[in-house]
């Protein structure tokens, strides 16, 4: 009866642990926004491809962030269509070539009106680095094996991400996306990383 009695409390004692031992996959998610929490100036460049039931194709894609100044650059394969976005908190530019520069205050509205994406530009710049956006309601994130963010669902929208890079900044190794899926409805955008630089 001692015995059994020991074993019950030493499985209470232990399920007790566990109940307070924190998932070591949010501690992996917590350092991985901690180590990009940092940095504040970036680059990168790559591939995105856009598949809507109008339009289908793919762009040559550079981003360059600067604390909350951003640039980014797209380009068709053979270079005849191009667009630049660049702004920051307060204002944003948008300019097609061959045709006159357009400036309004929300991302989204100026990328809806010029070219018809309902695209959320201000939460891609936290997707893009493999982190959910601090606004808008996160339904769910599936982690891989090694606690990064294998898929995101915030805001009704997707992003999975199968591949990320690994990359020695200073003296940490940091996982940034390599290839990003983000889908809406019809809407799906790929987008693949070529190279990142901190």
């Amino acid at each position: 009866m001692k015995i059994r009695f020991l074993f019950l409390i030493s499985c209470a004692l232990f399920l007790s642990a566990c109940a307070n031992k924190p998932h070591p996959r949010s501690i992996a998610l917590g350092i991985h926004e901690a180590s990009l929490a940092s940095i504040n100036q970036w680059q990168l460049s790559g591939k995105l491809g856009i598949k809507t039931p109008e339009e289908s194709g793919s762009l040559s894609l550079r981003w360059h962030q600067q604390s909350d100044s951003y640039e980014i650059s797209l380009t068709s394969p053979l270079g005849q269509k191009s667009f630049l976005i660049s702004g920051d908190l307060s204002q944003v530019t948008f300019k097609e070539k061959g045709k006159p520069s357009i400036t309004g205050r929300s991302p989204e509205a100026l990328l809806k009106k010029t070219t018809g994406w309902n695209l959320p530009l201000t939460e891609l710049n936290y997707w893009i680095r493999g982190l959910p956006a601090p606004k808008g309601n996160v339904k769910q994130i599936t982690p891989n094996a090694i606690g990064l963010i294998e898929q995101l669902e915030q805001s009704d929208w997707v992003i999975d991400y199968p591949f990320y890079h690994s990359i020695q900044n200073q003296d940490q190794l940091i996982y940034l996306p390599k290839k990003i899926v983000i889908q809406h409805k019809d809407f799906r955008l790929t987008l693949v990383i070529r190279e990142w630089k901190l």
